[in-house]
């Protein structure tokens, strides 16, 4: 399917989701501050009108020129495969949206909720791989709430993570270093870097139109 299919179809779920616009394959919950919630529509190669639809939850503080799901979950369906010809789409896509997508954005709506579902992706119980894209995300939202000793704890770990010869860590290395230099400035420096980086993320995304402006004490 085209983009602009998955955004027609989109625009269809917009009654049932008063708070959410949408702009490409993607419907979203407008308007955006720190985390980018939304609804993704995916083709599959199981044939030309077969497609998934995701939850998503995308920190924006941390540079993106793209969007990425990687902290989100596939929705419903037959394997969680919709078809777009089906009669009675909508309402699949509305009912799996209202029992599952909502739920799942009512579990991570706050940056404390979203540090517990962080959590057990970068404290492995089974002693096993940690995505650095998730410690990253933990040690940035520590930072953004205001855990900033635990936040660095985490930064310290996200670093160790990270391989010095491999040249795709690199911008992962000097996004750290370049928390710790403004955490020697203070907090406030850092938090007004996360606000840079977020404002440059929506920009990249193409979002800005949609993001609730910051307002921090000495801006």
């Amino acid at each position: 399917m085209k983009t602009r299919e998955f955004a027609a179809l989109g625009r269809t779920l917009l009654p049932r989701l008063p708070d959410f616009a949408v702009k490409g394959s993607l419907v979203f919950k407008a308007p955006i501050e720190d985390i980018l919630y939304g609804f993704d529509f995916d083709g599959s190669d199981s044939g030309p009108r077969a497609f998934y639809l995701s939850a998503f939850l995308m920190p924006l503080y941390i540079p993106s020129q793209f969007t990425h799901f990687l902290f989100g979950k596939k929705l419903g369906g037959q394997n969680n495969l919709f078809q777009a010809d089906q009669a009675n789409i909508t309402f699949e896509l509305e009912h799996v949206i209202q029992e599952e997508g909502l739920p799942f954005f009512g579990s991570v709506s706050c940056l404390e909720s979203v540090l517990a579902f962080l959590k057990p992706k970068v404290f492995r119980e089974d002693g096993g791989y940690v995505n650095p894209h998730a410690q990253e995300a933990f040690a940035y939202t520590l930072i953004r709430s205001g855990d900033y000793l635990m936040g660095m704890d985490a930064l310290k770990r996200f670093e160790a993570l990270l391989s010095p010869t491999n040249r795709m860590d690199d911008a992962f290395r000097l996004r750290a270093q370049l928390i710790r230099e403004k955490m020697s400035m203070g907090p406030d420096s850092a938090q007004l870097q996360l606000d840079a980086w977020r404002a440059e993320t929506l920009q990249h995304l193409k979002l800005e139109d949609y993001a609730k402006k910051v307002h921090r004490t000495g801006q």
